[in-house]
């Protein structure tokens, strides 16, 4: 018997290839923008590549032929030197997934440019083609690891970037969801795959097992028998082998990442187990004796814990930053809107205090800090900004977690005091200790609180509803 291939492309052909057909969209096949949320964290960008490698491959010969493209959701950066500046982790999981492909690049910046799409480089594309659909065809968008597109600042909902004078009008038609947050019920469950999940670890678990029950990634290789004395069935079956362990190693890394390598077990769930022994079988059919789980594990966490060394203070708080804008309904029926933004950040506070310090060449104080805080969060209009931090002390390998709170509009003191009565016993609060930050007064703000975070497991997942419901329901 012979083998005919389902899904022979390696992972970077593919990526090139759907850089390709998003720059041909307007005017050829249908395409489908795969995108993550606007933190752009592993988990996000490898749900979107993990969804629209096995999406696309799948439909090949399928007719109308569709092309599903990931998009990496950050507006302002351009894929190549500077993406990889800012995700370094990414960088290595993808170039240690497909190391033995064949197509490895000398230059990271010059790898990205071929293979990778940004919000940034869509809209370019837009405008340099002169492309911008019409109102009666939007921009389709399957959204992965977040649930609801963000209010912009014209009122509307859609994706940052688009609501300028030029892409403002761009339509965007949600076609799909899968995620594990809080649901925002933004996309409607009669959507094309709709599967929202909380208490899981990480979103490409989700992923896999949508693509599993759908019949989209199955259990046996990419390989189909069909008869026998093909000359080059050997080939045919080592490149599909050699393809499935090169996409299922990449998803593997998103979820080793958010999952601690499978030792957290407030994170660890069975969805998680299930994806990984599928992830790990299909590694193994490949045959590689070079690969080693933890060693792959150890090298994108080292990359991404190292990297912060390299950003500005601002640049290491909005590098996992989420925000949200929620209404209090108040007196007399007026609705208001707080928008609440939260930072997560792998170095303690003492770190942050030190590198702001460095950057403004002064003698090390929380001063600097508070006023790059301030700054940041006044330059996205944020009623409420936090910082969660979560961090390893050695050697006793010891995880940490540190919660700052800064409430800078005082019209919203009731909700900050609720958070505070609630949050010291679901979060285990106690005030951070050996540090002159918890009395630092020079903000003229006593609407600022800081502490160590005993119960580690409460990851924003769990403090981002906390915060945001409490600074809603305090005028209610």
């Amino acid at each position: 018997m012979a083998t005919k291939s389902r899904a022979s492309t390696g992972l970077v052909q593919y990526l090139r290839q759907a850089a390709y057909y998003s720059s041909q969209q307007a005017r050829h096949q249908p395409v489908t923008y795969v995108l993550g949320n606007p933190s752009a964290d592993l988990d996000s960008i490898i749900s979107a590549i993990i969804y629209s490698y096995i999406a696309t491959s799948t439909r090949q010969g399928c007719l109308p032929p569709r092309h599903y493209v990931p998009i990496i959701n950050l507006p302002d950066v351009r894929s190549g030197n500077e993406l990889g500046r800012l995700r370094p982790e990414f960088i290595t999981a993808l170039k240690l997934a497909t190391k033995d492909s064949g197509n490895q690049e000398a230059d990271d910046a010059a790898f990205l440019k071929q293979s990778i799409l940004t919000v940034a480089d869509l809209k370019e594309q837009i405008r340099q083609t002169n492309s911008q659909p019409d109102s009666a065809k939007p921009i389709e968008v399957f959204m992965v690891d977040w649930n609801a597109l963000p209010v912009l600042s014209s009122g509307r909902r859609g994706i940052e970037g688009f609501d300028d004078d030029t892409h403002g009008d761009i339509p965007i038609a949600v076609t799909g969801c899968i995620d594990h947050h809080y649901d925002e019920k933004f996309v409607p469950p009669d959507v094309t795959t709709w599967c929202i999940q909380t208490g899981v670890g990480s979103c490409t678990s989700l992923v896999v097992r949508e693509l599993r029950s759908r019949g989209l990634w199955r259990d046996t290789p990419f390989v189909e028998a069909v008869h026998e004395g093909h000359p080059q069935l050997e080939s045919s079956i080592i490149s599909s082998l050699r393809a499935e362990s090169e996409v299922a190693k990449l998803a593997l890394a998103a979820i080793l990442a958010d999952t601690t390598n499978m030792t957290a077990k407030d994170k660890v769930s069975e969805v998680d187990r299930l994806a990984v022994s599928f992830l790990k079988s299909k590694i193994n059919q490949a045959q590689d004796p070079s690969w080693n789980c933890d060693k792959f594990y150890e090298e994108i966490i080292n990359a991404k814990n190292s990297s912060v060394d390299k950003l500005t203070t601002d640049e290491v708080l909005g590098r996992d930053y989420k925000d949200w804008i929620d209404d209090i309904p108040a007196t007399r029926g007026i609705v208001k809107k707080i928008k609440i933004g939260i930072c997560s950040v792998v170095k303690p506070i003492s770190w942050l205090i030190s590198k702001a310090s460095q950057e403004h060449q002064s003698p090390e104080s929380p001063q600097q800090f508070f006023d790059s805080l301030r700054a940041f969060a006044q330059s996205r209009n944020l009623d409420v900004v936090a910082v969660m931090t979560a961090y390893t002390t050695q050697p006793e390998n010891q995880f940490h977690r540190e919660l700052l709170v800064w409430c800078l509009d005082k019209g919203h003191s009731q909700g900050f005091e609720l958070f505070e009565a609630l949050a010291i016993d679901k979060l285990g609060l106690q005030n951070l200790s050996g540090s002159n930050i918890q009395t630092f007064s020079n903000t003229n703000d006593d609407m600022i609180r800081i502490w160590r975070q005993t119960d580690v497991s409460k990851s924003r997942k769990q403090v981002a509803p906390l915060l945001r419901n409490a600074m809603t329901e305090s005028l209610l």
